[in-house]
């Protein structure tokens, strides 16, 4: 029987669902534990029989024998801890957003390749059976050529202050256009088939920094729009915010629309047509949840370690996303179309 394949786990924020997952898949184990807050290590240490715990995670990287880490720390710390693992022979899982720009995710996708290790970005909507049911059916032809796309995730009062860094750019990366629209565009795109964005229109706005008490660093947008021309002719239309006047507490969508079919999530229905007649389906497909669907992508990644599998959500594919929220924010802040190809 091969060995247990090892891993450890860098931020216990986020990150205690991906030492769930971890702990739940075969032939995993959690070696070493890493995070500033010295409670969080000891509780999750004891919770997990987890002996090495570190606040320094370069201590967690000297692990010769850990196979993998799981990254889920603040933005501006994606790369460098990243970098600093992949060139200690660790293979990566990082969350949500790869980083703060393009060229930080291409670093690390060029220090993964120069290392031989796999970079695989944390984004779990692409685990949950309903995006995969959907995505599926695309790529089979099922919904014809899919022309139109409608996807976004509003939040009436929703600000995170916790930490404060959410709303500096310069450890953001930005507000919710990279908090929440990163895993929209992501879902949304991936259930296409990933088609190249070529253009990109977007405006963005910063309303409601009065919610916030104090004076913190306020840099970031609040609120913003876009749409993004695809290649083949197809159009992706996208909303996001933290605050908004709007009737529920929060709200988030995915809409495609083909020439043989539609559908949406949240929940899963699929608008089609049957002998003549406009139709209506309901499929009978669990919608995995936000923890599970965390917690599958952490028993992914060491899946991947173990075969040598290119990851559901590649590295490769996490600079795609970081290039077109750039290329967001830029129009945002030019005004006008900024083309991508």
């Amino acid at each position: 029987m091969a060995r247990k394949i090892r891993v450890g786990v860098i931020g216990l924020g986020l990150g205690k669902h991906h030492l769930a997952g971890f702990h739940a898949a075969p032939d995993v184990e959690v070696t070493a534990l890493a995070d500033l807050n010295t409670d969080l290590l000891d509780q999750y240490g004891a919770q997990y029989g987890v002996e090495n715990l570190h606040t320094d995670y370069r201590d967690l990287l000297k692990h010769k024998k850990i196979d993998g880490v799981s990254i889920a720390l603040p933005n501006w710390l994606h790369k460098p801890v990243a970098v600093a693992a992949l060139r200690a022979g660790k293979h990566v899982m990082v969350e949500k957003p790869a980083a703060l720009n393009a060229r930080e995710a291409a670093a690390m996708l060029a220090a993964a390749g120069k290392a031989g290790k796999i970079l695989m970005i944390a984004v779990n909507n692409r685990y949950r059976s309903d995006v995969q049911y959907i995505r599926d059916r695309v790529a089979a032809g099922d919904f014809g050529k899919v022309y139109s796309a409608k996807c976004g995730y509003l939040r009436r009062d929703g600000i995170p202050t916790w930490g404060g860094w959410f709303m500096d750019k310069a450890k953001s990366g930005g507000g919710p256009i990279i908090d929440l629209g990163v895993h929209m565009i992501d879902m949304t795109l991936f259930i296409m088939g990933w088609p190249k964005v070529q253009a990109v229109s977007a405006a963005a706005y910063q309303n409601f920094q009065a919610r916030v008490p104090g004076k913190p660093t306020y840099t970031v947008e609040d609120h913003a729009v876009a749409q993004l021309r695809l290649e083949g002719g197809a159009v992706l239309s996208f909303e996001t915010s933290w605050a908004s006047h709007i009737k529920e507490k929060s709200r988030n969508w995915v809409e495609i629309c083909g020439t043989k079919a539609g559908a949406k999530l949240d929940p899963l229905e699929v608008y089609t047509e049957r002998d003549g007649v406009l139709t209506d389906e309901i499929p009978h497909v669990k919608s995995t949840g936000w923890i599970e669907s965390i917690e599958m992508e952490a028993g992914h990644f060491a899946g991947c370690i173990r075969t040598g599998k290119t990851p559901l959500s590649p590295g490769e594919h996490g600079v795609d996303i970081m290039i077109i929220l750039d290329a967001i924010y830029k129009s945002a802040r030019l005004g006008r179309e900024v083309r991508l190809t």
